[in-house]
């Protein structure tokens, strides 16, 4: 689809990407950018791309209504110095995940949020976060997931920071709710509802060891859970 670099900041409004076997649905890459705005994207079929959206090191711009049916396959991948991209809206479904925050370099994503994202069975996590600070999920919605948990983040040494998990929905899901592993520090879980979580092992929280710093869990709902 799209391989765009450089430049002050594109805008991409109301595309559509189409695929159906023997052909495949490609992925598009957006690098070093300084800002970036991206208004109705929809993707439907089977990629053989990484992820069908890849940010690296762009440095601020708004996604909105991205629209993914993806198996297997990520959805979307921020990556390396990003910085200030808000996600707003959008449904991904049959991803292996639908969100990954991670360093492919030397640098960490910061400044960044999901805001109204709904992902829909994945297949391993909803969203990974590997790396990164300030990175927010609010009104989210994960769900229906054989395997697998809805949030995990961290990775040794410390290199998740201040992740919020705000007013979010986790429905129907086989692991963990949210899963904190070691690597993880300072983060908030607030005002989240859990409904049918470990259906075949899990809970709505799970905080592995060396998790220790800061954590605040507040106000969050948890109904007919295995665990």
């Amino acid at each position: 689809h799209f391989y765009i670099s450089g430049g002050f900041g594109p805008r991409l409004n109301g595309i559509t990407c189409f695929g159906l076997a023997p052909n495949s649905v490609g992925g598009s890459y957006f690098y070093s950018l300084p800002h970036i705005d991206i208004m109705g994207f929809m993707s439907y079929g089977v990629s053989t791309a990484t992820a069908v959206l890849t940010f690296a090191k762009v440095a601020g711009g708004t996604i909105t209504n991205t629209n993914m049916y993806t198996p297997t396959t990520i959805g979307i991948i921020v990556e390396d110095l990003c910085q200030g991209l808000v996600f707003t809206g959008g449904l991904i479904v049959v991803p292996t995940r639908g969100i990954v925050v991670r360093q492919a370099a030397a640098t960490n994503p910061s400044f960044i949020e999901f805001i109204g994202m709904q992902i829909d069975q994945a297949t391993v996590y909803g969203a990974e976060v590997t790396h990164g600070a300030q990175i927010d999920f609010t009104r989210c919605t994960i769900s229906n997931m054989i395997t697998g948990d809805g949030i995990i983040f961290g990775a040794a040494p410390t290199n998740v920071i201040r992740v919020g998990i705000s007013l979010c929905k986790f429905e129907e899901i086989a692991g963990n709710g949210v899963a904190a592993v070691a690597g993880a520090a300072y983060f908030n879980l607030i005002g989240n509802t859990f409904f049918h979580m470990g259906t075949t092992a899990g809970v709505p929280l799970s905080i592995g060891a060396g998790v220790t710093t800061d954590v605040l869990v507040a106000d969050n709902r948890m109904t007919d859970n295995a665990g």
